[in-house]
């Protein structure tokens, strides 16, 4: 998914510049793997009713 990379590009670049620290970039990067994931599989199974 394209645009869930630059969200990913976006969180490195604020841990780069200190805007955030290393434990919160590892927490909010684990996070956003798990909703990327749930995200992609709910595209891939959706069913039109």
């Amino acid at each position: 998914m394209g645009s869930s990379e630059e969200t990913r590009g976006w969180l490195n670049f604020s841990k780069d510049l200190g805007y955030i620290e290393e434990k919160i970039f590892i927490e909010m990067d684990k996070n956003y793997d798990q909703l990327n994931s749930k995200l992609h599989m709910t595209i891939t199974t959706w069913k039109t009713f």
